[in-house]
Parts: structure tokens; C-alpha cells; sequence
């Protein structure tokens, strides 16, 4: 089944903080599985939407500018760690959980296209995001992906995922090939070729095919 770009952009839209006045209706066959998921004190949102076998993660973006971007903006964009990374990571493995045999992709605008960005490199997952964030930095950021290592390995998600885990060895094993300034070499870096995120333009991110890891 292929997912419509205005599937996306509804759920992109629909994980926003609603009311009963401005709920976006979705179209047939799609459901939001529970309620978003909601920090009020990172104000990191995301919510999971299913039809079939078909599941999509969308993530919200800037709810409260201040908050927003203090504790996700600025760092990701500058190749820092985040809080609602970890959420988001979170998010992702529940969903693997609980639906092992569905195609996971991604979906988010803005602040949530950045995060669905930086999630469709990490897991190798499709996505379509909207006007996102540029967070291409933290993708190849020693300190980042390295504090996110450590999160996932504490978390028990690398043992529940072997693939996933194949990439962290791989990532351990290139760490040699950091540079001084604290990124890492582009041949061992997660392939942001593989997937477009325009970060200045309301244009479409659109998945490529990637070389295998």
C-alpha cells in the first residue's frame, strides 16, 4: 500500500494539539492507536496512526516556542543531545513492539519534520516531512549519536533490536574516523543521502534508496 503525500501532511497535522473546534478529520481506514504521547515538561508530542499494515509515527512540531526551542531546536540543529530524541527513539521501539510486522515510516513538520528526519536515517525507515528542521548535524555528531548509544543500550533497546545493534558496532568500530571537530567521517556517518529534508522550503522530504550497511 502506498501511503498519499496528503496522508501525510494530514497526519503531520492531526498529532498538533487539537480541540474539539479544529480537529482534523482523517481519512478512512486510518486511526490513531491511543492517545498522543505528550511531555509537558520537554513538550515533545508524537502520536502513532495505523490502517492495516501500514503504521505511521508523526511528530509534532513547535508547540511552545521558548521551551521548543531550548530544549530541542537549538540543540539538534547545532549537533547537540536532546530529550525528545530520546522520546522520540522511545516511540519508535514501542511501536516496533507492538506492531513487529508492519511498515514503520515517519511524518512531522517543522520541529516533528526534523524529528522524523533524524528517525528515518537512524532506523533506515521511510519518511515524508514537511518545512523540517535541519537536524543533520546532531546525525553526524560524535557527542550526540554516542549519549544516544548510551540511552539505547541502558533502555535494553540494542539487545531487542540485532540489526540495530550490527549498526552500533559499526559505529564503535569507525570511531577512529571522528574528526577534531567532533563529527564523524561522512562514509560512516548515518546516509542523510538517502533521505531529502529541504530545511528551508514547505517541499516534500522524499526517501531514496540506500546502500546497504
Amino acid at each position: 500500500m502506498t501511503i498519499e503525500t496528503s496522508v501525510y501532511a494530514q497526519l503531520a497535522l492531526h498529532v498538533y494539539k487539537t480541540n474539539e473546534s479544529n480537529t482534523i478529520v482523517l481519512q478512512d481506514g486510518w486511526q490513531m492507536d491511543g492517545k498522543r504521547v505528550i511531555d509537558e515538561e520537554s513538550d515533545f508530542i508524537g502520536a502513532v496512526y495505523t490502517n492495516g499494515t501500514e503504521v505511521v509515527i508523526a511528530f509534532s512540531g513547535t508547540d511552545n516556542v521558548l521551551n521548543d526551542t531550548i530544549v530541542a531546536n537549538a540543540p539538534l540543529a547545532t549537533g547537540a543531545y536532546s530529550q525528545q530524541l530520546e522520546q522520540a527513539v522511545d516511540l519508535y521501539f514501542a511501536t516496533k513492539a507492538k506492531y513487529p510486522d508492519a511498515n514503520i515510516s515517519f511524518t512531522g513538520h517543522s520541529l516533528g519534520g526534523g524529528l522524523a528526519s533524524l528517525m528515518a536515517v537512524l532506523f533506515d525507515k521511510p519518511a515524508q516531512v514537511f518545512d523540517p528542521a535541519n537536524f543533520e548535524n546532531s546525525a553526524y555528531s560524535q557527542q550526540a549519536m554516542l549519549q544516544l548509544h548510551e540511552y539505547m543500550v541502558n533502555s535494553g533497546y540494542i539487545n531487542a533490536d540485532p540489526a540495530y545493534n550490527e549498526y552500533w558496532e559499526h559505529l564503535n568500530t569507525a570511531y577512529s574516523e571522528f574528526n577534531g571537530d567532533g563529527t564523524l567521517t561522512r562514509s560512516h556517518a548515518p546516509a542523510w543521502e538517502c533521505i531529502r529534508v529541504p530545511s528551508m522550503s514547505h517541499s516534500l522530504g522524499v526517501k531514496v534508496p540506500c546502500p546497504a550497511r
